[in-house]
């Protein structure tokens, strides 16, 4: 290695100190947090999340249901992801202790009976390079800054990185992001962050 590239390998451990460095005394809140920022920047979640805001918005003003017709269609339309939406605004607007008013009820009442299911996702592998990327480099980060392992065996306690950045997308209202999707993107690109 010559000095100019142990020069710029130097710069790049220095920004990344820089940057998540102050992890290494973080709580687990405190990386929840930082990991629902990271997220956040993320444009590729923007448009499930403004479909998420704008859900809520059609059920704080209880326009549900006009005429018999159901408003919230325009939100949700007919593909898996918007109804994951439509539930996820109900969950916000539980959580903060609103109301949902007489339509909202009614409506969440028939999803959780099964009369108004979830559309089927699309056939076929979902392949989302740019999420499978931001997955990889917070797992990297959290094993690399606070030492935790990437995933743990199915018996232990929830503290392995997986698990923190499952937490950090159930509370940035981050779509498809359980554990099991999240341990499958790592597996399939963990090489690359070792």
């Amino acid at each position: 290695m010559n000095d100019h590239d142990a020069l710029a390998l130097g710069r790049m451990y220095a920004r990344r100190e820089a940057r998540y460095g102050h992890l290494r005394n973080a709580t687990r809140e405190e990386l929840v947090d930082f990991i629902v920022q990271e997220l956040e920047k993320a444009d590729e979640f923007k448009p499930f999340l403004d479909r998420v805001d704008r859900a809520v918005n059609v059920i704080r003003i209880d326009l549900m249901a006009m005429n018999g017709d159901y408003i919230l269609q325009h939100v949700e339309g007919d593909d898996a992801e918007g109804f994951d939406a439509v539930m996820h605004a109900y969950g916000i607007i539980l959580e903060r202790g609103e109301d949902l008013g007489p339509n909202g009820r009614k409506d969440l009442g028939k999803r959780l009976m099964g009369k108004l299911v979830r559309p089927k996702p699309a056939r076929g592998p979902k392949i989302n390079p740019t999420r499978d990327g931001l997955v990889c480099r917070l797992i990297f980060v959290l094993r690399r800054y606070i030492d935790r392992r990437p995933s743990r065996s199915p018996t232990s306690p929830r503290e392995s990185a997986i698990d923190i950045i499952e937490d950090a997308a159930f509370k940035s209202r981050t779509p498809n992001m359980s554990y099991e999707a999240i341990l499958k993107a790592w597996r399939k690109r963990s090489d690359s962050y070792r």
